[in-house]
């Protein structure tokens, strides 16, 4: 019986989610992941998945001329996705999260909203720079939302840590009807479960978001890739 020969890495190679995985934990200095990577490589994982396990069953039943096809195809995905992630991550900065908490504010006050914002300042040293980057996304969209939607006059943020629980809270005093996943709502969802925390909104007069991010140990700034 013939044999399906699965060609190893060269030296330097990277599997796509050993490359995922690596860029999400490291801290270069420059870029991050987002959203955009979430979404580049969900689908072509499963895929790859999905044709390792048909090769193996074709392996197992002999029939290794479909299962040679089925690995050419695996491959030439995985070179694919690798792609991706690199052309998605040269596309992604890492944003400062304390930065954008005060940019934004601003541009609520340069638009005649009477701001207040009230920052722990010991949250952001709590944050890794993905979280850091997906919270400033977040503070972003729902300032554009506030600015677009609501009839207000007055908003408000803050963000506390205690328990290991960071609580962010952006207020408006508008009568907002953003009631659909539209609007910047879903983007905000998306991101939000990217990093593990919850959201919920509360429409009307106030409008409310309330997000809540489990902070389960403090991130290594030491920690470096073995790659």
């Amino acid at each position: 019986m013939s044999q399906v020969r699965v060609t190893p890495r060269q030296d330097g190679e990277q599997a796509p989610a050993e490359l995922l995985a690596e860029m999400q934990g490291r801290r270069p200095n420059g870029e991050r992941i987002g959203r955009d990577l979430h979404d580049v490589a969900g689908h072509a994982l499963s895929s790859i998945s999905l044709k390792a396990q048909v090769a193996d069953k074709l392996l197992s039943k002999g029939r290794t001329a479909e299962a040679q096809a089925e690995v050419k195809a695996l491959a030439q995905l995985s070179q694919q996705l690798l792609s991706e992630i690199r052309q998605t991550v040269s596309g992604i900065k890492h944003l400062s999260f304390s930065q954008e908490i005060a940019k934004n504010m601003a541009k609520l006050s340069e638009q005649g909203f009477h701001e207040v914002s009230d920052v722990d300042e010991s949250s952001f040293t709590h944050l890794t720079p993905l979280q850091e980057t997906q919270l400033s996304l977040i503070v972003k969209e729902a300032t554009t939302n506030i600015l677009r939607h609501s009839k207000g006059n007055q908003a408000t943020l803050t963000l506390q840590c205690t328990n290991d629980m960071l609580t962010l809270v952006i207020t408006d005093n508008g009568n907002s009807h953003c009631q659909t996943e539209g609007n910047g709502v879903q983007g905000i969802r998306e991101r939000a479960e990217l990093i593990n925390a919850t959201v919920e909104f509360q429409w009307g007069s106030p409008t409310v978001l309330t997000l809540q991010l489990p902070l389960l140990s403090k991130p290594d700034n030491n920690a470096q890739s073995t790659h």
